[in-house]
């Protein structure tokens, strides 16, 4: 079992509001919908980022477990919400219950695996924890990285998003359907029927 938290939010978004102003025909440069739109894309982007599983923008991110893995669990760490770019720090609580960090030297990080691991470097062992929940603590960066680097087809799903919330305000069905199956097209996830009950 582990926990997962967002410490540090990603400081920009996906798509901008000029693209958003496009994606729904709003010519006018006054700025009148500017609030509601920030909302939609931000929402849209969390929303997204929970349906692939991953994170779009750089972000740091806060992993909980109750143990380092041990010989009967998997080798590796593995951090939630890919691409992982860099891990930041390892953090246990030992026997006596104080919080210990994991010396570098002790782990090697794999970024290039889907998602990122951690691994024991070799001749290291996972260090003893105190046996209760929430011992270890892993804080890494994930994301694609900046607005440019997030995939195009990311982008457009998130757009089609605010696009609809935008033309309805309340819940609906009828426009839910097509919009659903294109936003699962375009994330390549596998529908499930949560993705639908997003619309109304």
């Amino acid at each position: 079992m582990f926990g997962l938290q967002v410490t540090v939010e990603p400081t920009t978004e996906p798509v901008s509001l000029p693209e958003a102003r496009r994606q729904c025909g709003i010519s006018d440069d006054a700025g009148y919908y500017d609030n509601d739109l920030q909302g939609f894309i931000k929402a849209a982007r969390i929303y997204c980022e929970r349906v692939t599983g991953k994170a779009f923008i750089t972000q740091t991110l806060k992993l909980t477990r109750d143990c380092f893995p041990g010989w009967k669990e998997e080798y590796a760490i593995r951090l939630p919400r890919p691409p992982g770019l860099s891990v930041t720090s390892v953090k246990y609580d030992d026997y006596a219950g104080t919080e210990q960090t994991l010396s570098a030297a002790t782990y090697v990080v794999d970024v290039s695996s889907e998602p990122a691991r951690i691994g024991l470097a070799w001749g290291q062992i996972w260090p003893d924890t105190i046996e209760e929940l929430g011992a270890v603590r892993v804080v890494y960066v994930a994301g694609y990285g900046a607005a440019t680097a997030v995939p195009q087809t990311i982008k457009l799903a998130i757009l089609m998003l605010v696009n609809h919330w935008f033309e309805n305000r309340s819940a609906v069905g009828s426009v839910g359907g097509p919009v659903a199956m294109a936003c699962q097209s375009l994330l390549g996830c596998e529908f499930s029927g949560s993705l639908a009950g997003t619309f109304g």
